[in-house]
């Protein structure tokens, strides 16, 4: 296995995904843990900054401009905050039910190889998601990462890897359209 630094490993995951996912398979928890807390907080930063910068453009008033820069200033920072902890939450427990869909179709090789597939296809989504309009490439980039992921990590099929990562999306989908067809739109 080929040891790779930070900047190997995104440019593996752009130009040469399977061999980068199978260069990582055998790699300590605490290397992806690292890439991604490192992705996380540049990623938290610039979202945070170009959210604040585009509020003024979504929702423009008669604001005086000193309250504007501290509110965005402030606003920034907390934004930082949010998406640095939901981002950790969001791993662990996405993962998580990724995981439980991996087992379903047939991968043996534990959580870690999970939570790895999730971090690395992430890539993507940290390097152009908080663009505006440009994110969404990167999700669907990120999207095929995980199924490449999840199968080279754990030996699976392309196709189970696609059902294991599509399936919690598609219920969560249709448990949210179930209840809002039950019970109404909340808003």
């Amino acid at each position: 296995m080929e040891n790779l630094d930070f900047f190997n490993k995104v440019k593996g995951f752009f130009l040469s995904p399977i061999q980068t996912f199978q260069d990582v398979k055998d790699e300590a928890m605490r290397g992806a843990l690292r890439y991604f807390i490192a992705w996380l907080i540049i990623y938290s930063i610039l979202f945070a900054i170009i959210i604040s910068l585009m509020g003024p453009v979504i929702n423009p008033g008669p604001i005086q401009p000193i309250f504007d820069i501290t509110v965005g200033i402030f606003g920034a920072i907390a934004l930082f905050f949010i998406v640095l902890i939901s981002g950790i939450i969001g791993l662990v427990i996405g993962a998580a039910i990724m995981h439980l869909f991996v087992i379903l179709v047939g991968g043996k090789q534990g959580y870690a190889q999970t939570l790895k597939a999730t971090v690395y296809a992430a890539t993507p989504m940290y390097l152009i998601g908080w663009i505006p309009l440009l994110g969404f490439a990167g999700g669907i980039w990120s999207f095929i990462l995980v199924i490449l992921g999840l199968r080279e990590l754990h030996g699976i099929s392309t196709g189970r890897a696609f059902l294991a990562a599509i399936l919690p999306g598609l219920i969560i989908t249709g448990v949210a359209t179930a209840i809002v067809l039950t019970i109404g739109y909340p808003f």
